[in-house]
C-alpha cells in the first residue's frame, strides 16, 4: 500500500525513527533473551516522540526534583555516590535532576538503573539513551500490569490517579497512546 500524504508528512517530521529502529530492536531482543518484559516498538517510538521529538541532545532541568533529591540526600548521604572524581557533588546533583536524550530519562533514574558513565550527558548518544529508556520501560512493566500505568509511571514516577480515576498526568498518557496508534499503523503498513 502506498504511503498516504498524512503519514508521509508524519514520517518526514520523524525521520529519526528509521535511524533509531535498529537500536530499539536490538535492546528489545536483548531483553527478550534475558526473559524480561519487552515494550513494543510502537510504545518506544511513542515515548520518544512525546518526550523529545526524537532529538538526541534534548535536555531538561527539573528544579522541583532537584529540591526533592537534595532533601533525600540530606536525610541519607549514603544514597549518594559520585561516578567521576572530576565532577563535584553539586554538579552530580544537577545532572541527576536533569532529563537527557531521546527518551528524556532523569539522571537519578539512570543511576538507579545502573548507569555508571561519568558524565550523564553521554546518555544523549541514542544507542545509550534509548537502551536505558527501554530498560526503564521494562522495569516499569514488572511493577505494573496495565500499560497505561507503565506510561503514567514513565512520566510521573508512579500511576497516581485522582478521585475521578484519571491519572495525574492524563494528558501525557492520552498523548502517548495517540502516538502509539499512529506508530502502530505505520509499522503494520511496513512504512518504517
Amino acid at each position: 500500500m502506498a504511503l498516504d500524504a498524512e503519514n508521509k508528512q508524519f514520517l518526514a517530521q520523524h525521520g529519526w525513527a528509521k535511524d533509531y529502529k535498529a537500536i530499539i530492536q536490538n535492546e528489545i531482543a536483548a531483553l527478550r533473551a534475558a526473559g524480561k518484559p519487552v515494550p513494543s516498538l510502537d510504545l518506544v517510538l511513542a515515548v520518544i516522540t512525546q518526550e523529545s521529538g526524537g532529538q538526541a541532545w534534548a535536555v531538561r532541568f527539573e528544579p522541583k526534583f532537584k529540591t526533592w533529591l537534595e532533601g533525600q540526600l540530606a536525610k541519607d548521604p549514603s544514597k549518594f555516590k559520585k561516578f567521576t572524581p572530576s565532577i563535584s557533588r553539586d554538579t552530580e546533583i544537577m545532572l541527576r535532576a536533569t532529563s537527557f536524550g531521546p527518551m528524556q530519562l532523569l539522571g537519578q533514574t539512570l543511576r538507579e538503573l545502573g548507569c555508571t558513565v561519568g558524565f550523564l550527558t553521554e546518555v544523549c548518544k541514542p544507542e545509550l539513551g534509548i537502551a536505558y529508556g527501554i530498560r526503564f520501560l521494562s522495569k516499569l512493566m514488572t511493577r505494573h500490569s496495565a500499560e497505561n500505568d507503565v506510561i503514567a509511571s514513565y512520566n510521573a514516577g508512579s500511576p497516581r490517579k485522582n478521585v475521578l480515576g484519571k491519572y495525574s498526568n492524563q494528558e501525557y498518557v492520552d498523548s502517548v497512546n495517540a502516538l502509539r496508534v499512529k506508530w502502530k499503523y505505520i509499522i503494520e503498513k511496513g512504512w518504517l
